[in-house]
């Protein structure tokens, strides 16, 4: 009679080999089960995305405009117009 300890079971006959997945893979396995890591990645890739893509979302060149013109000139506008609505020369009586 066979006892059990007699008996032996060849593991690596038992299951198919398996490739494996190395480093890297491991990695990215634990941060792909990982929300607040997946969440992060997301906010990154959109960053990086945006900056390759800045040429095109905004053409314009953001040192070409002239602030103090642009801002004197609708200064002069609300100093020197006269008013339009009875609602701005009304006072209180």
């Amino acid at each position: 009679m066979a006892l059990l300890s007699d008996i032996r079971i060849d593991a690596s006959a038992a299951l198919p080999p398996r490739a494996s997945r190395g480093y890297w893979g491991s990695v990215l396995r634990r941060l792909l089960r990982d929300p607040v890591a997946v969440a992060a990645g997301c906010v990154i890739l959109t960053i990086v995305l945006a900056a390759i893509f800045a040429p095109w979302i905004a053409p314009g060149d953001p040192y070409r405009g002239a602030m103090l013109r642009r801002l004197k000139r609708s200064a002069m506008r609300s100093i020197c117009s006269a008013p339009t609505s009875s609602a701005a020369t009304w006072s209180p009586g």
